[in-house]
């Protein structure tokens, strides 16, 4: 703009010439390097070389690490589309045979069972009702009722509902509906299987309970001496 046509080694020297007059005029100066750079005159990233830089890649990711200055540049002049579109993506391969494994399952606990990574993905994504939704299956005060009236022992109510035998534990009500099975033994009772018994072992084996009572009263060697 300020002079003709000129060789580039002389524009070279005159744009730092023209700053430094600039500068004793008392200009503010806006450049942040020196005068006489002219430039780069080759493109490096071409389309020629992104072309031949991304067919050594299958996958993005790869392409993506491999490569991070051609990555940075297609991605900051958007031509992902253009240069990336034949390439496979490896996430996407983890997640179509992720889908397949969750959709080969009914329930949670049979994918708990067959891959417990997956199940844990799911879970720590808070996605797991999204593919197993959570079933209702609260039972109503007369079914719970049936269900504990129907069992004669509290051992038998465990079996058959684990549930309903802690909800009754929870609720302080098991002894309501099932009273101590069994009196506290008499001495008179524990006595007879004492004598009963040849050696502390048989005890110990037989009758568990009457040998920790001995054991706790320090009377073991009084019956079965060493």
């Amino acid at each position: 703009m300020l002079t003709d046509w000129l060789d580039k080694d002389v524009a070279a020297k005159m744009e730092d010439d023209y700053i430094n007059q600039y500068a004793a005029e008392g200009w503010k100066m806006l450049n942040k390097a020196r005068g006489g750079s002219l430039g780069s005159l080759t493109r490096y990233y071409t389309d020629k070389r992104i072309r031949q830089e991304i067919s050594e890649y299958e996958y993005f990711e790869d392409f993506k690490k491999g490569s991070p200055g051609f990555y940075r540049y297609v991605r900051n002049h958007r031509l992902i589309d253009e240069y990336c579109s034949h390439m496979k993506s490896r996430q996407a391969e983890i997640d179509k045979k992720r889908m397949a494994i969750i959709a080969s399952c009914k329930t949670s606990g049979e994918l708990w069972k067959k891959n417990r990574t997956i199940y844990k993905w799911l879970h720590k994504h808070h996605r797991l009702y999204e593919f197993y939704p959570k079933i209702d299956n609260t039972l109503t005060d007369e079914e719970r009722m049936a269900i504990i009236t129907s069992c004669r022992t509290s051992g038998e109510l465990m079996k058959k509902s684990p549930r309903e035998y802690k909800w009754l534990q929870r609720h302080h009500r098991l002894r309501e509906f099932f009273p101590l099975e069994h009196k506290p033994m008499t001495d008179e009772e524990r006595m007879a299987i004492i004598t009963r018994c040849k050696s502390r072992k048989d005890l110990y084996n037989n009758h568990n309970k009457v040998y920790q009572w001995l054991w706790s009263h320090h009377r073991l060697d009084e019956f079965f001496p060493k």
